[in-house]
């Protein structure tokens, strides 16, 4: 296999999540960065651009003069990371796909799911790949439960509690002096929602990867605590999935008390599965009139291929990197696939379609907050 070529745009010095991605892509030792546009301030971007050996002449102004000219070059990208805020990734993902270029971005996709609609249609117009940055599902016992739930361990899904909720936005009268919060809760930036776009993508995602369910409908409140906050930063929702399955989410990001608590507990007609990304190499795996049991990722009751993805033995802990490693390792292994003409199964990487499905999960909550919690149907 070759090295794979990418340039960013965004994820410059100070990002949440910029250090995150270039770690996770560079892991497996895929592929490595060849242009850039980490920052507006180019002086801040040449001088990450030259930390990770990147050429100058190859480090950019900004992300349209980055596609223009890189899209010409013989040792072109092979693909384009996006790790901007929200309201830049349709345009910079149309540009970079009408210029012929793979595109992997963070979630939520777009803003609005006529452009997240717009960019799998061009996309798949131009036979390019489109990822999305779902990094939870990369986790190995993520795996594992939706292995156990799709061969039917607990039994048909009845009930799905989950949540996602974090502090660091609590102290809501300082909270816009946060450069990184400041942008999350301004729609011009954000978009619809500050806490349902920025963490509840990411508790949908989990639940519809492990169980294959979609969500049918949903009731939400949105609230918006704090003065001058315009976006929810805390959310609490009923929601019934299509096989008839009922569930309740809570996300927020005023919880105080919790740096990043992520978990989901499934209940079926012969038992449940728990898990916490706090404890993310454990599951708790309960049976109808049998044992409570915790299953270890070490456990020989993981499936061998599953263990055959590990990065390291079972008996070590397995982190964020890691399993953001596997997302980025997966979407590349499908450009080389497809580079070879070898098939690319569906789901082997988070894909647009599932992008678009978190865009819709967003604009239906915010449907449904501003119609004192109506049921609005996905």
């Amino acid at each position: 296999m070759r090295t794979l070529r990418y340039g960013m745009i965004g994820g410059g010095p100070g990002s949440l999540i910029g250090e995150v991605h270039r770690k996770a892509a560079s892991y497996h030792g895929l592929s490595k960065p060849v242009c850039s546009v980490f920052s507006r301030d180019y002086e801040k971007n040449l001088s990450l651009a030259l930390d990770y050996g990147i050429d100058e002449d190859r480090v950019y102004n900004d992300y349209e003069e980055l596609i223009e000219k890189e899209s010409k070059r013989s040792d072109k990208p092979d693909f384009i990371i996006i790790a901007t805020p929200n309201a830049f990734h349709y345009e910079i993902a149309k540009k970079a796909l009408k210029n012929m270029f793979h595109v992997i971005c963070d979630k939520p996709v777009t803003i609005n799911s006529d452009e997240a609609v717009e960019l799998r249609d061009l996309a798949m117009k131009n036979n390019l790949l489109f990822g999305v940055t779902y990094a939870y599902t990369g986790y190995s016992m993520v795996h594992q439960i939706k292995k156990m739930v799709l061969n039917g361990n607990i039994g048909e899904v009845r009930y799905i509690s989950g949540r996602y909720i974090q502090d660091w936005m609590a102290d809501t009268e300082n909270i816009l002096n946060n450069k990184h919060a400041n942008w999350r809760l301004n729609p011009k930036i954000s978009g619809l929602t500050n806490s349902t776009g920025d963490i509840g993508t990411h508790l949908e995602n989990l639940v519809s990867f492990t169980t294959d369910l979609k969500i049918k409908k949903l009731s939400a409140r949105l609230d918006k605590f704090g003065d001058n906050i315009k976006l929810d930063n805390n959310v609490t929702m009923m929601v019934e999935y299509d096989n008839g399955a009922k569930g309740h989410y809570w996300i927020s990001q005023i919880a105080i008390g919790h740096d990043n608590d992520l978990g989901i507990e499934i209940v079926g007609t012969k038992g449940s599965i728990k898990w916490q990304q706090n404890r993310a190499n454990y599951i708790e795996f309960s049976k109808l009139n049998g044992p409570s049991q915790i299953i270890s990722r070490n456990s020989s009751l993981i499936y061998p291929e599953i263990k055959k993805d590990f990065l390291t033995e079972g008996g070590h802990p397995e982190g964020y990197i890691e399993a953001f490693s596997r997302t980025y390792k997966n979407f590349m292994h499908a450009i080389l696939r497809k580079d070879y003409g070898a098939e690319i199964s569906a789901g082997y990487y988070p894909e647009i379609d599932t992008g678009i499905q978190g865009v819709k999960f967003i604009e239906a909550a915010v449907e449904s907050s501003n119609n004192n919690n109506k049921w609005i149907e996905i």
